[in-house]
């Protein structure tokens, strides 16, 4: 019997740990792609605003690496925070709509899903606008596959909380508005 209470305690968060986990990597990964970027390449972005003084293109090219990786790392945590916030003080509202993966998703997973989402589009668009000025240049082909790889992340992810969201009754959802951060 005890031992079906703490099954019972802890059922979902299986799922949390491995798409914190997904999370995790790709964040690692970008951050390592971000700061991998070689100097000609940020040289060339930079000469494509000449309306900019040559100390302020200079300025952009030494602190661009550590400029996106700070931004990236607060980026993401405020697109995670209201979520966390949410599934910490509205935990005791348990979904009454049967979905058993649904229900087993908790607010906190959406709010990390929705940071990923964030990352990959972050990366993605990083990478179209190196591939314009580098020497390696993307086809139009490729670059189409990559914006429609992303509206295809942001799709799933809105499809995602509205399902998640719709797993509450009215009177839940009332509820859980109570802990909304606004």
């Amino acid at each position: 019997m005890n031992s079906q209470l703490k099954a019972d305690n802890h059922k979902g968060r299986g799922f949390s740990t491995k798409i914190f986990a997904v999370f995790f990597i790709i964040s690692i990964l970008s951050l390592v792609y971000f700061n991998l970027i070689p100097e000609h390449d940020l040289h060339s972005i930079a000469s494509q605003f000449p309306e900019f003084s040559e100390t302020s293109r200079n300025a952009f090219v030494h602190s661009y690496k550590i400029s996106i990786s700070v931004a990236l790392f607060f980026i993401d945590v405020i697109l995670v925070g209201p979520f966390a916030f949410l599934s910490y003080f509205g935990d005791h509202i348990k979904p009454k709509r049967y979905n058993a993966f649904f229900n087993n998703v908790s607010l906190f997973d959406v709010g990390i899903a929705l940071a990923l989402a964030f990352t990959l589009n972050l990366a993605s668009a990083h990478i179209i606008i190196i591939g314009s000025v580098s020497d390696i240049r993307l086809t139009v082909g490729e670059i189409y596959t990559i914006v429609g790889f992303n509206i295809a992340i942001d799709i799933l992810w809105v499809i995602f909380w509205l399902i998640k969201i719709y797993t509450y009754s009215p009177e839940q959802r009332k509820e859980l508005s109570k802990y909304a951060i606004r």
